[in-house]
């Protein structure tokens, strides 16, 4: 009887000369909260999504496995509990790696697996829950050792190659989803890093302790959940998986008491006490009211968004309807148009001016249409190469019949040979036409340069005019969404301000620029466009 005291007294002194309580708790009880968290939060959100599901059972495996790895630490000298927990530990550990590889399936794919392939993935466990049930994962407790002895064929062996066998999977699943799913390569891509990074580490830190015999490596494998999260964390921000500010805000929130609430760990002063104790209820209640805040401004973000979406679809709805109308219209002047002969003059301009206000409105609403499919991202580019200087000459062209009822000059000043780039040729004539239009339309005396150069790295288009110019105010808001002058609506009264905003998203598009230049109102204005040569010319 004295032996055996002696041996539990030499225990409790073991443990804590290995390493001190303090560390112990401070490494597992954060883990422990983190996870729970983290499932609370899951649960608040949607608890009935397969995905979150599979979330919520990892970090409660994990939790499980942290809780019983905490018991083996501090309960030295309770023998059969820790030989309870420990021999639950390889349980937890491949029930762990199953749930993984259930999440990354439904991850990678969008949807659950079949039932079928659960239950055949699942087979492999049972050898684990056999061996855990019949009690066979640890031989004995050694009272003299103060650890528990384990079966090594079955924890080296079986169990590893389970966990091998779970991560094997888990790497064909993200190869083959990679073949079906190029649309999410990159969000997969991180998922399936990070998750395998997780695995390494956890798998690493435990079979390098009990090869070295130093089960304080064990410890590093109480990081791969927190390096797991935090991958999440990126996911939230970079592919916009969850609400990450309610997230955020509720982890900033939970380490900053948990911070504050170890301190009563440390605690002599009675002084020291009451302050703390007024620190963290203060933290507590702020915490409250900033994850109440957040939340509240993120459902307002929700219902935005979902207000803007429903607004794109009715004005691409109105559009599409208003375009239909002209184009109709248009049809009609032109059949009209073709009997000119049998029209007098005087009915025949009023076809002509028929046909140009239609063209002008079709264009209006395009611009408007392009505008908004450019700020979603929806404009799709094909990139072909194409004569730059026959497409200004040809705009140009379209465009004289509005220079000349103006009485302006326009001159173009380009070599001839052609100047072959390579660029969706039809966005590409958006940007030049919008430019000349636009000098056309803002001067009233005198007319534009127009240049095209070709240089060894790049080509530079420009539009010179003598029209109202432009005031720095007006400078400021060129290239925006809905982006004119003080001016604009004045002199011209079918501006949207999305005529510059469509020409910089598609210079931008090919790693161009695009500017504006004037000393001034009624000194007139110029546009530059700037765009690099990024693959060979075709001569």
């Amino acid at each position: 009887m004295l032996n055996l005291v002696n041996n539990i007294t030499y225990c409790i002194e073991l443990a804590q000369t290995q390493l001190p309580n303090v560390l112990i708790y401070y490494s597992h009880i954060p883990v422990m909260v983190l996870c729970l968290l983290f499932v609370l939060l899951i649960v608040r959100r949607n608890s009935e999504d397969s995905l979150n599901k599979y979330f919520i059972a990892m970090s409660l495996l994990f939790f499980a496995w942290t809780t019983l790895d905490l018991v083996v630490w501090t309960m030295a000298h309770k023998s059969a509990l820790v030989m309870a927990a420990w021999s639950t530990l390889e349980l937890i550990e491949v029930m762990f790696f199953y749930v993984c590889i259930l999440l990354a399936n439904t991850f990678f794919t969008g949807h659950d697996m079949k039932i079928s392939f659960k239950i055949g993935l699942l087979l492999p466990t049972l050898i684990v829950w056999f061996y855990t049930l019949g009690g066979q994962i640890l031989h004995y407790y050694h009272t003299y050792n103060c650890e528990a002895v384990e079966n090594s064929f079955i924890v080296n062996k079986i169990v590893l190659g389970i966990d091998l066998f779970y991560v094997g999977i888990i790497c064909l699943l993200y190869l083959y989803t990679l073949r079906l799913n190029r649309r999410d390569i990159k969000r997969n891509t991180v998922f399936f890093l990070g998750l395998l990074t997780t695995l390494i580490i956890y798998l690493v830190s435990l079979y390098i302790s009990e090869y070295v015999e130093n089960y304080n490596w064990s410890l590093i494998a109480l990081t791969s959940m927190p390096f797991f999260l935090t991958i999440i964390g990126f996911m939230a921000v970079r592919f916009k998986i969850f609400s990450f500010k309610v997230l955020g805000a509720n982890l900033l929130v939970f380490s900053s008491v948990f911070i504050v609430g170890t301190q009563f760990i440390f605690i002599e002063s009675l002084i020291n006490f009451i302050l703390n104790s007024v620190t963290f209820v203060l933290l507590m209640i702020a915490g409250i009211f900033l994850v109440k805040s957040v939340k509240k401004i993120d459902t307002q973000r929700e219902q935005l968004a979902i207000a803007n979406a429903e607004q794109e679809v009715l004005m691409h709805f109105i559009t599409h309807q208003i375009k239909g109308f002209f184009t109709k219209s248009r049809n009609i002047l032109d059949t009209i148009s073709d009997e000119a002969e049998a029209l007098s003059p005087s009915i025949n301009r009023l076809v002509q001016e028929g046909l140009r206000s239609d063209k002008e409105g079709i264009d209006l609403v395009q611009n408007i249409l392009n505008a908004a499919n450019l700020k979603n991202g929806k404009i799709t580019y094909v990139d072909n190469f194409f004569d730059m200087n026959a497409l200004v000459k040809n705009v140009i062209k379209e465009l004289e019949s509005s220079a000349k009822t103006k009485d302006l000059i326009i001159n173009y000043y380009c070599t001839t040979a052609p100047i072959q780039v390579k660029a969706d040729e039809a966005r590409m004539k958006d940007v030049v036409r919008n430019l000349i239009q636009n000098a056309i339309l803002y001067t009233f005396k005198g007319g534009a340069n127009i240049s095209l150069a070709q240089h060894d790295t790049h080509i530079e288009f420009t539009v010179k005019d003598t029209g109202i110019g432009l005031t720095e105010s007006d400078k400021s808001r060129l290239f925006q969404s809905g982006g004119r002058g003080e001016e604009s609506v004045k002199y011209n009264t079918g501006s949207t301000g999305y005529g510059l905003f469509i020409a910089k998203k598609v210079v931008d598009n090919y790693k161009g620029f695009i500017w504006a230049e004037s000393e001034g109102r009624d000194k007139g204005s110029k546009f530059t466009v700037v765009l690099p040569i990024a693959q060979p010319l075709v001569k």
